[in-house]
């Protein structure tokens, strides 16, 4: 991540969902203001004016939903478009949306900046099958389906699914997998487990997880389907996860993500985004610039410091999520262990998965 940088706009929290998963708390249904727009766009240029020509840039939108604020996503769209036109630096926006949103006018929105060869990913939300998704998104499945066939002719190729899992759907995984796959014929899975205060994850359901992955394996093994990817698993041997390289941290919080709130604030990530007046995890403004005493402990908490973390060897594979381990411990500089299960476990799958393909000669290309 080195070369690569992200910027998150919170332009909302606005949502007409609420996922009993979801971290945002208390939304307060504020939408980003033209004046606080403006100086967005004033401080990305100065940002992104730090950066040499060899740095790749997303800039990302989300909410609540997105969707809901088109206004303030346009503006700042545009905003980029002009001044990276003359820079030589890759970008590209992403905008994550619940998938309910599909109206004919954000439709025609959007189809716009694609006509127009603006660089733009449109990434859905949606868990698995029916019954899978409606049990924490608000029965919004049928919802999702009627805007399907848009969003797949027009982002399939260059876009992906964002699966959520909790303990109650895990028996579910495969099964949505292979929906998502056969009846919608995605290919892209980005599936993660919630992982944080509430929600606890008992040796049956680590268990069951790897029953579920490992029918996920065998499945992307058997399929004559190219471009199967799931984002538990990859081609590499478990000795490329082990290796004794350089800790490099996978939470790009404080260090290659930034965020900004609707209110102007700098956030180290959306997740420490808090709605006004709570700025306990502010690390500066659009005005004024990135507070750079606030962001230092961000910057710092990446290595692991309390046991078993820090002589872990699997410990680079680690998802480890730097709000999770806050809620979960009171500190950043402290991890939360409930990841390390479904971890160790995906680092299994990886390597009976590298293993199969090696004796089969398999690629999915």
């Amino acid at each position: 991540m080195l070369n690569k940088r992200n910027l998150t706009f919170i332009i909302t929290d606005k949502c007409n969902l609420r996922c009993t998963y979801c971290y945002e708390k208390n939304k307060q249904y504020f939408t980003m203001t033209d004046e606080v727009v403006k100086q967005s766009i004033i401080f990305t240029q100065k940002w992104v004016n730090s950066f040499g020509p060899e740095t790749e840039f997303q800039f990302d939108f989300i909410g609540g939903e997105p969707l809901l604020a088109t206004r303030p996503m346009s503006l700042i769209l545009e905003g980029i478009v002009n001044l990276m036109k003359d820079r030589k630096n890759k970008y590209v926006f992403l905008i994550t949306t619940n998938g309910t949103q599909f109206t004919e006018k954000n439709k025609a929105l959007i189809t716009s900046w694609k006509q127009r060869d603006i660089p733009i990913s449109l990434g859905i939300s949606l868990d698995g099958t029916r019954a899978a998704h409606n049990r924490h998104r608000c029965n919004s499945f049928d919802d999702i389906i009627a805007g399907w066939n848009w969003w797949f002719e027009e982002f399939a190729d260059s876009s992906s699914i964002k699966s959520t899992f909790m303990p109650d759907t895990i028996n579910e995984l495969f099964s949505s997998f292979k929906f998502f796959v056969e009846e919608l014929g995605v290919t892209q899975v980005r599936s993660t487990p919630v992982i944080g205060v509430g929600v606890h994850w008992t040796d049956d359901d680590i268990l069951e997880y790897k029953k579920q992955i490992r029918l996920v394996a065998d499945y992307m093994l058997s399929s004559t389907k190219k471009g199967l990817y799931y984002q538990a698993i990859s081609d590499g041997p478990i000795s490329s996860v082990t290796a004794p390289l350089e800790y490099t941290p996978r939470c790009g919080c404080g260090t290659y993500m930034l965020a900004i709130g609707y209110d102007g604030k700098l956030y180290p990530c959306t997740r420490f985004f808090t709605p006004p007046p709570d700025h306990r995890w502010t690390c500066g403004d659009i005005w004024n610039g990135v507070d750079k005493e606030k962001i230092k402990p961000f910057i710092t908490c990446h290595i692991p410091h309390n046991e078993p973390c820090a002589s872990c060897e699997i410990k680079k594979f680690c998802f480890t999520c730097t709000a999770d381990n806050f809620l979960d411990t009171g500190s950043i500089f402290e991890r939360n262990t409930a990841i390390c299960e479904i971890t160790k476990s995906n680092i299994e799958i990886n390597q009976y998965y590298y293993d199969l393909r090696q004796n089969k000669g398999v690629c999915h290309e």
